[in-house]
């Protein structure tokens, strides 16, 4: 009952607790007052409690409704979404890009198109944002996303599965990596990294290397993760990410292996211009492949604004009366999502937008709203509504707004304790103010952050991280900073945090202390300045190590503008380091004037010795390299090595001296066995590991400048490794001189044994850096010399999968690309051959390696070629055309894709028979055996031409010719004879084809018949199916002009067959053109 009238209805029956008490009431009357005083009790809490209800009721009609909003005018990229993630398994090379303006609703509309639907789907959804206040800190979006994806798999239920797949696919030392780079796959990895409290510390090197193993090892964990967990990554705000990020994101997604991987990306499209790091990366991910979708959100019409007003308001079935209010909003913000609810925001807390319960609607005043707020933004706006709160609120949010958009909860309460005790507070009265937490001197942190999430400012990411809602929130938010305070305050913060962190947090937080510290650089005391430097370095140091040199510069450059002429004076060793770091860190990012000024730097301090110097020469050759600046590679190297002391190499090499010296290093070895040279002492004079160092480096421009010398550089390195011991230099050394021995002095059991001696010395744990260059010389230019072609393309996958491991890229391509020339030299069917080189191709493109990319395009147009229906013996069509890229190599003297492009369409006019263009581009070309020397290019040509000759001096009707070709002939079939005597299995079957012409030619039928057979079954023996269906050929054609019709059909008929089972079909068909009576019927 109503409470008034259940009190009627007690007054009208006279009861009270007075003469309930009394004498004369009876028990009946007081168990009757009882139960009446129970039931008017009872009443009154249900009445309170009704009252409450009613209450939150009108409490919630009069709230603006904000959460849970739908996303109005995004329909249709929502269902896009929604589409791609349900496509995931089959969406390998895509990449989703959402641009728009600021508060457009990116991030909205990924989380609420794909994140919920993902969970549902059993997909990880992972994210990380980068943030401008902390655009400093390497790899932070990816480090949030990835410790995300670490959380997921340790709940997943392949959890067993996938930690199986990581420790298959990855090394200790590869999860050390990922662990330092990525704190949070720590515990994902289980890899003790903790030593003595301290990270353990593993340096991935220098330069370009390093950057690449960081990159692989982290596919490979994303690899391992993929083939049990379907991956979704979103990337918030890319127009804030530091180039490391883009690089590892942009290798991500261009990996093949990775499967179940999408990547989504949000940017603000008018913070992102043509030249931006962002675009470049995007235009490189296209060129190597991967789609790109980007979906493009604009501001909201006026219409959809209605219909996102209404929805807020709870006034969906009447939308035309917002219609008004909604106009003048679109106005005000132009239709942008995140704008609108801020202006809605406004207007209710300045009470120009109130509930009239009375009415049970919305009301307010169009002309006022539009009045006041004509001259207002959005940011203004924010800043008022965190002005409402309470002073030590608003203390709190400024000191967050520092700290990032996302920030750690314990950090904050440190900062707030510490403030409170630091006589820094009370340099200033804004300090004073502005360090006050609290209006009665407690601690009420916790109240105050669930004020915020209560408020919509930041939401709770994790038990001890909070995040901004939005970076507009966390710019008005330190907009509450005056601007003439912002950067001391923000040193302040910085400082606190950097004297009460213990190491482990100050580690783990170095990047953003040492960003806050930097905010003043003037106006520091000597010894905080000297703090300051070697905070910078010690962070520039961390980002390096961390393969994030685009950062590290950053802070080297920091440390330098802190002490300024002063800095050779501060601390020669740590600025010896310092400029070495930063020169290496500038070389990578091509940044080569910068570079160029410190190795300068360097180099001018006459005080500091060789061995200080030595990183900046190192960075020195190297970048001369690159730039194909071959002179001043070599003479830097040799300037080094002459400072250190040696005996500097001839500026010539006559061939006595070549002589000499081989002869000296061939007496060093004299005696010394296999096992005795692995024996050898390891190398510990620094002086020896310079030098050793230098020549290392100094092989690959002499090769490129002054090929006659090269010999010298290496059998150099060869009589210093016996002398004073082995180390990583010890595999270039013996590799090379093994290569040498084969192709210059013929030595082929030799120059074995030292290519033996180089991949014995990898086993050796200090060779790893050296595995993938070693392999491709071994590989490419010794053991073809005495094993089957064919062996070595297994090895050349090992090459390849090493150089990734190691971050040694350079020698990873050259692997795959020596593989593709040998794939078509050992006559693998061609729709193999096209298959792997276009994969090869693509790859190169991702390594970044044109050379060798030109290098394969004319085996694989050769191989589409002959696949096709039309006999094309010229080296054009969809990949390459051959007077373009052989008129491109002569103008940019690269003389390898000009002696590969030559020697395949040489091929094609062999494989043709079209012997007078093969003898014109013979004399055009010259020799190419210098160019391709030792490879087994060179092997091939000296074939080629041998027979080119012969069928020359065979058609010529000039005597003279003849004779020349003749001789030429001779001559080149002496050197196959030569290298087969010495044990070269892959020159006998043409050797016997050469000879079988030459017989042919000099009329000896007998002779050349029985070589005919010979070559047959050698090539046959030895696998080359295309020389084994031209040596048919060619013995057709010679019974025919014999007039032996059985012979010849016999041999066409093998030779058309022979060329279809090596899928050569425009050569098949040629065959049956040309001699249709002898080609097609078999039956005998």
């Amino acid at each position: 009952l109503p409470q008034p009238l259940l009190y009627n209805r007690i007054s009208n029956r006279q009861f009270s607790a007075g003469n309930m008490k009394g004498a004369g009431a009876s028990e009946r009357d007081r168990g009757a007052f009882s139960s009446l005083s129970a039931v008017v009790e009872q009443a009154a809490n249900q009445s309170s409690i009704m009252k409450m209800r009613l209450h939150r009721a009108r409490s919630s009609l009069a709230s603006l409704n904000t959460s849970d909003l739908r996303l109005h005018g995004r329909e249709n990229d929502m269902d896009m979404l929604l589409g791609k993630l349900r496509n995931i398994d089959n969406l390998k090379d895509e990449i989703i890009m959402v641009s728009g303006s600021s508060g457009c609703g990116k991030s909205s509309l990924v989380m609420r198109g794909l994140r919920e639907p993902a969970k549902k789907m059993g997909i990880a959804f992972c994210g990380g944002k980068f943030d401008l206040n902390n655009n400093a800190l390497p790899y932070s979006a990816v480090v949030d996303s990835l410790t995300e994806l670490a959380n997921h798999v340790l709940a997943s239920e392949n959890v067993s599965q996938i930690l199986a797949a990581i420790n298959d696919t990855l090394g200790e030392e590869d999860m050390q990596l990922i662990g330092q780079a990525m704190p949070g796959c720590r515990n994902l990895l289980s890899v003790c990294l903790v030593d003595n409290g301290r990270s353990s510390h593993i340096k991935l090197g220098g330069g370009k290397e390093a950057v690449s193993r960081m990159q692989y090892a982290i596919r490979r964990l994303m690899k391992a993760i993929g083939s049990h967990l379907r991956v979704l990554i979103f990337i918030d705000d890319l127009q804030w990410a530091d180039d490391a990020s883009l690089d590892l994101l942009l290798s991500l997604q261009t990996d093949d292996e990775i499967s179940s991987l999408l990547l989504v990306g949000a940017y603000r499209d008018n913070e992102v211009t043509d030249g931006h790091p962002l675009t470049i990366r995007l235009c490189e991910a296209d060129k190597l492949g991967s789609t790109i979708t980007t979906i493009e959100l604009k501001n909201l019409d006026c219409k959809t604004v209605q219909s996102l007003v209404a929805e807020v308001l709870r006034m969906e079935d009447d939308t035309d009366k917002v219609s008004n209010l909604s106009t003048t909003i679109h106005k005000k913000t132009e239709g942008n999502p995140f704008f609108v609810l801020t202006f809605l925001t406004s207007i209710y807390d300045e009470e120009l937008l109130e509930y009239n319960m009375a009415a049970m609607q919305w009301v307010w005043d169009d002309d006022i709203v539009k009045e006041r707020f004509v001259t207002a933004n959005v940011t203004s706006m924010l800043v008022s509504k965190l002005k409402r709160f309470k002073l030590a609120e608003q203390n709190v949010i400024k000191v967050a707004s520092c700290l990032g958009a996302s920030f750690s909860t314990t950090v904050l309460s440190t900062i707030i304790k510490e403030s409170q005790r630091s006589s820094t507070m009370q340099r200033t009265s804004y300090l004073r103010k502005s360090f006050t937490f609290s209006d009665d001197g407690s601690d009420n942190l916790d109240g105050i952050i669930t004020t915020y999430e209560t408020a919509g400012i930041w939401e709770r990411e994790s038990e001890d991280n909070n995040r901004f809602v939005h970076d507009q929130i966390q710019s008005a938010a330190q907009e509450l900073i005056p601007i003439e305070e912002q950067a001391y305050f923000k040193s302040v913060i910085g400082g606190i945090l950097l004297k009460n962190l213990d190491e482990a947090m100050i580690d783990e937080s170095l990047f953003v202390i040492v960003s806050l510290r930097n905010y003043v650089s003037s106006s520091l005391t000597e010894e905080e300045r000297s703090d300051l430097v070697r905070l910078n370095a010690r962070a520039g140091f961390k980002a390096s190590d961390n393969a994030a040199f685009d950062t590290a510069v950053v802070y080297f450059q920091a440390a330098r503008e802190l002490l300024g002429s002063e800095a050779w004076e501060f601390d020669q060793e740590l600025m010896v380091r310092l400029y070495s770091a930063e020169a290496q860190a500038r070389f990578v990012m091509g940044d080569l004037v910068v570079m160029e000024q410190l190795i300068e730097e360097i180099l001018s301090k006459e005080d500091l010795s060789v061995k200080d110097k030595f990183q900046a020469y190192e960075t020195k050759v190297l970048a001369a390299t690159s730039g194909n600046r071959f002179g001043e590679a070599i003479s830097t190297a040799s300037y080094v090595c002459d400072q250190l002391g040696f005996k500097p190499l001839p500026a010539k090499a006559p061939k006595s001296r070549l002589m000499k010296d081989y002869m000296t290093t061939k007496n060093a070895l004299k005696g010394l066995s296999k096992e005795d040279i692995l024996a050898l002492p390891n190398l510990i004079d620094e002086r020896v590991i310079m030098k050793q160092r230098m020549m290392e480096l100094r092989l690959a421009p002499q090769y490129h400048a002054n090929p006659d010398l090269h010999p010298i550089v290496v059998l150099n390195m060869v009589r210093e490794t016996v002398k004073s011991g082995l180390n990583r230099s010890a595999c270039d050394a013996f590799s090379t001189y093994g290569f040498i021995l084969c192709g210059a002095f013929g030595e082929l059991a030799r120059g074995r044994e030292m290519g033996e001696i180089a991949e014995l010395l990898l086993e050796r744990s200090d060779m790893r850096p050296m595995k993938s260059r070693t392999i491709y010389i071994v590989e490419n230019m010794i053991y073809h010399w005495t094993a089957p072609l064919g062996m070595t393309l297994a090895p050349f996958l090992k090459g390849y999968q090493a150089g990734l491991e190691s971050g040694d890229i350079d020698s990873a391509a050259y692997n795959l690309g020596f593989r593709g020339w040998n794939l078509w030299f050992s006559s693998r069917p061609l729709d193999e051959i096209s298959h792997q080189l276009k994969i090869n191709k693509g790859v190169l493109i991702k390594l970044k390696n044109e050379n060798l990319r030109l290098c394969l395009l004319p085996h694989f147009q050769a191989a589409i070629n002959l696949q096709g229906n039309s006999p094309k013996p010229e080296l054009s069509g969809e990949e390459m055309v051959y007077n373009e890229l052989y008129d491109l190599s002569v103008k940019t003297h690269n003389n390898l894709v000009r002696a590969t492009a030559a020697l395949t369409q040489l091929e094609l006019f062999v494989i043709f028979q079209d012997w007078m263009s093969a003898k014109k581009l013979m004399a055009k070309a010259g020799d190419l055996r210098p160019v391709v020397f030792g490879f087994f290019q060179s092997v091939r040509y000296t074939f080629v031409e041998c027979l080119i000759c012969l069928k020359v001096a065979q058609a010529s009707g000039s005597w003279m010719e003849k004779r020349d070709m003749k001789a030429r002939a001779k001559k080149s079939l002496k050197i196959l004879c030569g290298w087969a005597e010495k044990g070269n299995v892959n020159v006998v079957h043409t050797i016997h084809l050469l000879q079988a012409e030459y017989f042919a030619f000099n009329g000896n039928s007998v002779e050349a018949e029985e070589k005919y057979k010979e070559a047959v079954t050698a090539a046959a023996r030895s696998g080359f199916l295309q020389d084994k269906a031209l040596t048919h050929e060619l013995a057709g054609k010679y019974y025919l002009k014999k007039g032996d019709d059985y012979w010849a059909k016999y041999h066409m008929n093998l030779a058309h067959t022979t060329y279809l089972d090596w899928k050569a079909t425009a050569k098949a068909v040629d065959l049956s053109n040309k001699y249709p009576q002898f080609v097609g019927d078999d039956s005998e």
